[in-house]
């Protein structure tokens, strides 16, 4: 069961109280005096419920404020989503970086001139005819010459 206790008219506290000789700290937080917000503090230990609630500042200075049910449905349910999301978010990172590579142009730089063009496709296999043919075989290849006079 997850609990909320607030520390009335407090901002925020830090109370130390102890339960079967354990010291036990409480740090309520985010509280707002001026807009009549108390400090609350969440807790789902079991513990430190027993803890406050036998406190004697229970009742006078902390007080319950809701109890939810935390029901094991509800846990397997959210771990279940977070691992969905991170497979999701993993398969379409990967699918991304294919898409880029695959997009991405090889640049050449040893290829100095149209001979060296000529020889590099020749080497992939290709043969050049003319120039609007390199120009297809840059387009299948991906590549591009930046050293190209």
């Amino acid at each position: 069961m997850i609990k909320v206790y607030e520390a009335i008219r407090m901002n925020s506290s830090r109370l130390i109280t102890s339960y079967l000789g354990v010291k036990v700290e409480l740090n309520f937080k985010n509280g707002n005096l001026l807009r009549g917000v108390n400090a609350n503090l969440v807790t789902s230990d079991r513990f430190v419920q027993d803890a406050i609630e036998n406190d004697s500042r229970f009742g006078v200075t902390i007080r319950l404020k809701s109890s939810y049910p935390e029901s094991s449905d509800e846990k397997e349910s959210i771990a279940k989503e977070k691992e969905k999301a991170r497979r999701q978010s993993r398969s379409s990172s990967t699918r991304e970086q294919r898409q880029a590579a695959k997009e991405e142009v090889n640049s050449v730089e040893e290829v100095k001139s149209i001979n060296d063009v000529i020889s590099y496709f020749t080497s992939l296999g290709e043969t050049v005819e003319d120039e609007a043919q390199i120009e297809e075989l840059k387009a299948k290849y991906k590549v591009k010459f930046p050293n190209l006079k």
